[in-house]
């Protein structure tokens, strides 16, 4: 141990009195240890603090001495000592990195549909879930109860701490839909314009008839009766279903040449270092360039913790751009789909397309304009609650 804490030095000796030498070390207490010859040289490990006497004795005896090697803690620093504060450096840089695996650097939040994530992260912080947080003070049972608590609007939650990596996952309560009361007194009203082809009432009394126009808001379905000298007026909730045709069109402008995208055989790689959420990435040639995969990795110190330092790897792929000139068939066609797949998108789900009207005509740019309209018969009905008061 003596040895090894203190340092000592290895040496090789020439000379013609290498007996004597060994001997003179004797006499004056110098401990030699390892003694071998290699190719006519004599080598041997002496401890540092003996070093001086070695030298002297070899200038008495004659003998030819080099040192070969350094060994031990103290003879290190001693050789290494202008690189001190590297070393110190160095120790520091990495107790901070196992200092930092911690605490909470980041919070993901999933499974929230109508609650957004700055609603959460505020309740959260107020729990003590955040970024900065000392991991082991977390008390994941206890947080999940008091969000339960301070956000009525969630039925469930999870908390999972990986790493330095807090994840939340919630379940948000489901809306109970309100009764719907068939006592309450209401008129029936057209949603939206339209020509009745059909009407049926149910309880009312029934305004529209067939074949005329009405518009959005007019009264189809009365819930009042009125009163007579045998009757008081008597409010009923309105019920009956009231058909009409209905339209909706959809306009645009469309050129004979179009811009095609494709991305190119080739791909890029990109390498990066993330330190502290902080990234550095090689460049990535080519100006036009998508994202097609990306990969990290943090390096784990024990069990669950993780330093702040991982790697990136990411995929990238040029877009390439082409201009296409169609003729005005293909051009109308394309034109045509387009607008019909966005009014399909538009219109109720109940209403049904009897009839399709399409106009095509050309600009003076060189471009060509499509009105599409889609005749429609649909339940145009919609219940208006009447005050009593």
């Amino acid at each position: 141990m003596l040895w090894f804490v203190v340092g000592y030095i290895r040496f090789k000796l020439k000379g013609d009195n290498i007996t004597a030498f060994f001997e003179a070390c004797r006499q004056n207490n110098i401990t030699l240890k390892n003694i071998h010859s290699f190719s006519g040289e004599y080598y041997a490990d002496v401890l540092g603090t003996q070093m001086k006497k070695i030298l002297q004795l070899s200038q008495a005896h004659s003998i030819d001495i080099k040192v070969s090697g350094h060994f031990g803690v103290v003879m290190k620093f001693f050789i290494y000592k202008n690189r001190v504060a590297f070393f110190a450096a160095f120790i520091i840089f990495l107790i901070s990195i196992f200092l930092n695996s911690f605490f909470i650097k980041d919070v993901v939040i999933t499974g929230n549909n109508y609650l957004s994530n700055v609603q959460l992260d505020s309740v959260l912080k107020e729990c003590g879930i955040y970024p900065g947080r000392f991991i082991l003070s977390v008390e994941p049972e206890k947080v999940q109860d008091s969000m339960l608590r301070k956000c009525s609007r969630l039925s469930w939650v999870w908390v999972d701490i990986k790493g330095t990596v807090a994840r939340v996952e919630v379940r948000e309560k489901i809306s109970k839909p309100e009764a719907f009361d068939k006592n309450l007194a209401c008129n029936i009203v057209a949603e939206r314009d339209g020509v009745i082809t059909e009407a049926i009432s149910e309880s009312g009394t029934l305004y529209a008839k067939a074949g005329t126009y009405v518009q959005k808001g007019d009264l189809l379905i009365g819930g009042v009766y009125d009163s007579n000298e045998y009757a008081p007026v008597r409010f009923v909730h309105a019920t009956g279903k009231v058909l009409a045709k209905t339209y909706y069109g959809l306009h645009g402008d469309f050129p004979l040449s179009y811009t095609k995208y494709n991305l190119a055989e080739s791909t890029d790689t990109a390498l990066g270092i993330n330190f502290c959420n902080n990234q550095i990435k090689t460049h990535v040639s080519g100006k036009n360039n998508m994202k097609i995969m990306s990969k990290s990795k943090k390096i784990k110190l024990f069990g669950k913790f993780s330093l702040p330092l991982g790697f990136t790897k990411e995929k990238y792929c040029e877009i390439i751009s082409k201009e296409c000139v169609l003729d005005k068939g293909q051009a109308t066609q394309m034109a045509l789909d387009e607008l019909k797949a966005r009014l399909n998108s538009q219109i109720p789900s109940d209403a049904k397309v009897v009839n399709t009207f399409e106009e095509v005509s050309e600009n003076a740019d060189g471009s060509f304009s499509v009105n599409l309209t889609f005749e429609c018969i649909e339940d145009i009905t919609t219940e208006l609650p009447i005050d009593i008061s």
